[in-house]
């Protein structure tokens, strides 16, 4: 605290320049825009790495999962005729014939062999052109340990990988449901660069390099239609298998962006890094001359009734954000003889206030990602589903090929209905990455009917899986409300999660989640009902605590992290116990 004079301005001893630089301020602020427009260049060398790395992610989850599926049929298929093989309903020659059909489905299998255990073969079938005997490329101990445990677990396993003549290989051992007799097993010998060649689709293949290897990290197996990999933008993933593990790597032929390029974002960096530069420099003499007139008016009687932000000098020449209080300094008697000037350092709380700040961004992406974690197995399942009609429709319009029954007007049909099943897989895969992707905050014209719209596929997911029914009403002639439609997909996403596992232990006649959304005086409102158990009235004022939660598997920050959300938006959230469960509701005005 102090009291003080006005100091005298020192006489500048550039007043020329100084009045040019005055003079010259509109033309530096259209240059300012027109560096903040070319800025937008600077950024997007960032933003394409970050979106290709995304999608280098997504990618390698797709082909891995694609592998995964096609493999997991295969071995049904092997599975199903070794339950026959158990009946004896095949003989020898039909035998082959039907492994001879399996291999002409999948083209990355070298040949199947029917062994006992101690690896002598009965029935055997291999690929024409083939005349190495299969089975004689996989090494024993690998064999004796598969057989061991696909013996112990009685399901099919995977060997390790092995090297044969024609390439790096695995084997799939399926057990015969033999009962008294001696063991047997269905052999399925996979060519490992022939299963990249297979399985992993062409689109994905003409921008990737993709690798298979074993968990010491050797690389076994590669696909690269378009050349290697440029290795600046990897990832690998574990390709599990039953009894064996490998690591699908992908490498993108992308390269890093073009150095001409970087040296010219550089370069315009440095341009408006010193456009800014100068207009700080005048815009710290302008602030200067405001601070003046501030002193002038508390002299004169004037005072501020509100503290004056700032940012002031230390010693060091470091700048530091500061509050200036103004009052009156009265003597013993009450009268006025002065004034005072209080300096408030409001670093510590301007630095507080950024870390509150990003700790509520990474718990509400920490919350999306917690969200989808728990919609995983419900997302398989829902896959499930396109990519299997896919493989029908696509194994039909093969075996018409092959039978040369294959009409233009038929065949075009079938290929339609795989392309539509697609497009489902495609919006589901879509749906999920626009909700998990981290970005930044940002404020737009949303339309409530068409955010619930986009939630839909990712609140059916759980609600099929728990057996629940949907309903959404919707009052026609809503107007807009403004926000992030991300968080705001959070919040709903998270309040029918809640209700959809609140009537987990209800009569099915009562799982029905009911979400409405209606106009409220001046704003509009979303309502999330459920009939479940409700919440106890000792609960009601706990519920949006954080860490407050009644699932033992849950973290409590849920609904927190939702009314922070709401409330930063100039909404309210808040719930009304029924009779039958509970109804929440999300309130955020309309839009200006």
């Amino acid at each position: 605290m102090a009291t003080s004079s006005i100091p005298e301005r020192r006489a500048d001893a550039h007043p020329t320049l100084r009045a040019w630089l005055r003079r010259a301020f509109p033309a530096l602020i259209a240059m300012l825009l027109a560096a903040a427009t070319i800025a937008l260049f600077v950024l997007s060398g960032s933003k394409e790495r970050s979106e290709a790395r995304d999608e280098l992610v997504s990618d390698n989850l797709l082909a891995r999962e694609s592998i995964r599926f096609q493999l997991a049929r295969e071995s049904e298929a092997l599975q199903k005729l070794a339950v026959e093989v158990a009946r004896g309903a095949p003989g020898s020659g039909e035998l082959e014939t039907r492994m001879r059909q399996f291999m002409r489905r999948a083209g990355q299998v070298q040949g199947v062999v029917l062994v006992d255990s101690a690896m002598h073969a009965t029935t055997r079938a291999q690929r024409e052109g083939t005349r190495i005997d299969v089975l004689s490329q996989l090494p024993r101990e690998i064999a004796d340990a598969a057989i061991a445990k696909a013996r112990a677990l009685g399901r099919p396993v995977f060997t390790n990988a092995f090297q044969a003549d024609w390439g790096a290989s695995a084997a799939l051992f399926v057990p015969v449901p033999d009962s008294g007799v001696e063991p047997r097993f269905l052999v399925g010998i996979y060519s490992l660069d022939r299963l990249l060649e297979e399985m992993i689709p062409w689109n994905l293949a003409q921008d990737y390099e993709f690798t298979l290897s074993d968990v010491a990290g050797t690389v076994r197996a590669r696909r690269a239609s378009v050349g290697p990999g440029r290795g600046v933008y990897t990832h690998q993933e574990p390709l599990e298998l039953g009894g064996t593990t490998l690591l699908l790597g992908t490498n993108s032929v992308r390269g890093a962006p073009d150095w001409i390029a970087s040296a010219l974002r550089a370069g315009i960096a440095a341009l408006a890094a010193l456009l800014l530069w100068s207009l700080w420099a005048l815009w710290r003499d302008h602030r200067h001359d405001e601070y003046r007139r501030r002193l002038a008016d508390v002299l004169e009687g004037r005072s501020a009734k509100s503290a004056h932000e700032t940012q002031l000098m230390r010693k060091s020449g470091r700048l530091f954000p500061a509050a200036i209080y103004d009052a009156p300094l009265l003597d013993a008697e009450g009268r006025q003889v002065g004034w005072t000037t209080s300096i408030v350092d409001l670093s510590e709380q301007k630095q507080a206030a950024e870390r509150e700040r990003m700790r509520e961004e990474r718990m509400q992406t920490a919350a999306r990602l917690t969200t989808m974690g728990e919609m995983a197995s419900s997302l398989a399942h829902e896959l499930n589903q396109p990519l299997g009609a896919i493989a029908s429709y696509l194994a039909g319009s093969q075996n018409m090929l092959e039978r040369g029954e294959a009409a233009p007007g038929e065949l075009a049909a079938v290929l339609a209905k795989a392309s539509a099943q697609t497009q489902r897989a495609g919006e589901v895969i879509r749906r999920v990455h626009e909700f998990v992707r981290k970005q930044e905050p940002r404020r737009e014209s949303v339309e409530l009917a068409a955010l619930l719209d986009d939630c839909r596929p990712l609140v059916d997911l759980q609600a099929r899986r728990a057996r629940v029914s949907v309903d959404a009403i919707v009052e026609p002639g809503l107007a807009a409300v403004r926000g992030d439609p991300v968080m705001l997909q959070q919040v709903i996403l998270n309040l029918t999660r809640n209700a959809i596992e609140a009537m987990a232990d209800a009569p099915p006649e009562r799982r029905r989640l009911v979400v409405t959304v209606s106009r409220d005086g001046a704003g509009e409102r979303v309502s999330v009902r459920d009939f479940g158990a409700g919440i106890a009235a000792e609960d009601s004022e706990k519920v949006f605590a954080p860490f407050f939660t009644t699932r033992p598997e849950g973290m409590g920050m849920g609904l927190s992290i939702c009314q922070t959300i709401v409330q930063a938006h100039g909404g309210r959230l808040w719930f009304e116990r029924m009779d039958e469960g509970v109804a929440f509701h999300l309130w955020l005005p309309v839009a200006p």
